[in-house]
């Protein structure tokens, strides 16, 4: 690394250490293996962050916020813009299953664009100290909080469920996608779903941006192959994206799937 240090400029010197610190590693065969190679999250002190960031786009401080970084100007995600106007315009209403919602950011987020509908309904379920919190300082007509998929279905009938960059950070994802089709929820969004090439999946540690926040965790990368056979006799697919997030794991890309359920 002396020799490195001694060609490269500063700045890239700052780069390079920096992309190090952070990203993915390993292809561990167990989920209490790669577990143990985490450290987890700092969870008091990233809990108050995020439960800072939304009250701040709540009291109308921020247009949004993700994974607790606040942003100034309202930006869209087109292809997830595109899914929900698609469900919405089949009865001019629309009630969203956002499945590891955090707290609401993408109710908050997309709002304004669906204030025409008749009826907006965005069912968050999360982990119990979301839920908590969201229900006591965020929940409202629309944005309602739960701690699992069956209260929410329960409660009402969602057309769409969104699977936002959720599925890596589960112990069994394939169980999780089963539940959602034996759910009957008409429209399934995949969104940002870390792909690698191939029939095999691959299990990680993902280690964060400390900029954003510090934590590790097991991730998975879905072998494409394997990942799209799950779909097959379940789902039609409308339409497929790639998603601008990048990681350093040789072969991968992030897309996304919107799906419409074969009756």
């Amino acid at each position: 690394m002396a020799l490195l240090d001694w060609l490269l400029p500063p700045k890239w010197r700052s780069l390079l250490q920096g992309f190090k610190s952070y990203g993915y590693s390993g292809d561990y065969q167990s989920w209490s293996a790669a577990s143990k190679a985490s450290m987890g999250y700092a969870d008091a002190a990233l809990f108050d962050k995020v439960k800072a960031a939304a009250l701040a786009v709540k009291n109308g401080k921020a247009a949004f916020e993700r994974d607790s970084v606040l942003f100034e100007k309202r930006e869209f995600d087109y292809p997830l813009l595109s899914a929900l106007l698609y469900v919405a315009n089949q009865n001019s209403s629309l009630k969203v299953l956002d499945f590891g919602g955090a707290t609401g950011s993408m109710y908050f987020q997309y709002r304004p664009v669906l204030a025409h509908l008749t009826e907006l309904k965005w069912l968050v379920v999360e982990q119990a100290h979301f839920v908590a919190f969201g229900q006591q300082e965020l929940q409202n007509d629309q944005l309602q909080f739960y701690t699992d998929l069956t209260a929410a279905m329960t409660e009402n009938a969602p057309q769409l469920a969104i699977l936002g960059c959720v599925l890596p950070y589960l112990e069994y994802p394939y169980q999780w996608l089963d539940e959602v089709y034996n759910s009957h929820i008409p429209y399934v969004l995949i969104d940002k779903h870390p792909v690698i090439r191939g029939n095999r999946d691959q299990l990680t540690v993902q280690k964060t941006n400390p900029k954003v926040y510090t934590a590790s965790y097991p991730a998975w990368f879905f072998g494409e192959e394997k990942f799209r056979a799950a779909l097959v006799g379940r789902y039609e697919l409308l339409f497929e994206y790639v998603c601008p997030d990048q990681s350093n794991l040789a072969g991968s890309s992030f897309k996304g799937f919107f799906l419409k359920r074969i009756v």
